[in-house]
């Protein structure tokens, strides 16, 4: 029995993979290839299952580093960007 769930999740795991290199083709979706593997209905009901209260904490710190690594570049090229903006602000008027 356990060997036969290894290969279940081998199986979904290509499946996945699938979805991904399916991306990178224009016009062809992760979405599409789901479908037609037979796998959207359960991908649709992973995504449902997710507990977004416990992942609160993860979603404050990721927001904390989308704002904190910008202001310390800014902090630390503070006077690159100000020579920067004395060279392209006469182009822009």
């Amino acid at each position: 029995m356990q060997k036969k769930i290894d290969r279940n999740y081998m199986v979904l795991f290509l499946k996945g993979m699938a979805m991904g290199a399916a991306d990178v083709v224009p016009g062809v979706s992760g979405g599409t290839i789901a479908f037609i593997s037979g796998i959207y209905e359960e991908l649709l009901e992973s995504i449902n299952n997710i507990n977004l209260t416990a992942m609160r904490p993860y979603c404050f710190g990721l927001s904390f580093l989308a704002w904190f690594w910008p202001v310390l570049f800014l902090l630390e090229n503070q006077s690159k960007i100000k020579d920067l903006r004395t060279i392209l602000w006469p182009l822009l008027e």
